[in-house]
């Protein structure tokens, strides 16, 4: 789990539905898991960028970052550029929540180098192999 201050998971998503789906997901964790929700790309690169709002609690690292590609404001998959295009977030561990799985191909290429997409709604299994692949050994 994360240490003191620190987020387990990041979710960047902006359907309220999607939030309480996985929202439920989460919750089967235990021990609790330390979960962020964003609703927007802006919001959540001043988040981990420690800009802004964020400014005084520093640049943030999640163990895992859940990503919608369809956000306001910026896409997800210029989000997802933007902190790929970054030394202090190009290697965060981020998989992409997506109800068609069209964008694939696009997303594993450089410079998003994606290595994980879940599917809408998230389900349980799913999150449970990263869960298990990037934060239940920490």
């Amino acid at each position: 789990m994360a240490e003191k201050n620190s987020i387990d998971v990041l979710l960047v998503e902006d359907s309220p539905d999607h939030i309480e789906l996985a929202s439920r997901v989460f919750q089967k964790i235990n021990p609790p898991l330390h979960i962020k929700i964003i609703q927007d790309a802006e919001e959540a690169l001043n988040f981990l960028w420690g800009r802004e709002y964020y400014k005084d609690q520093g640049p943030m690292r999640p163990l895992l970052t859940i990503l919608d590609l369809y956000l306001p404001k910026m896409s997800g998959s210029e989000l997802l550029r933007q902190l790929r295009l970054d030394p202090r977030t190009r290697d965060l561990s981020i998989a992409i929540l997506t109800i068609t799985g069209n964008e694939q191909h696009t997303l594993t290429q450089d410079p998003y180098l994606v290595k994980h997409y879940l599917r809408k709604p998230l389900e349980l299994n799913s999150f449970l192999e990263l869960y298990n692949l990037y934060i239940k050994k920490k």
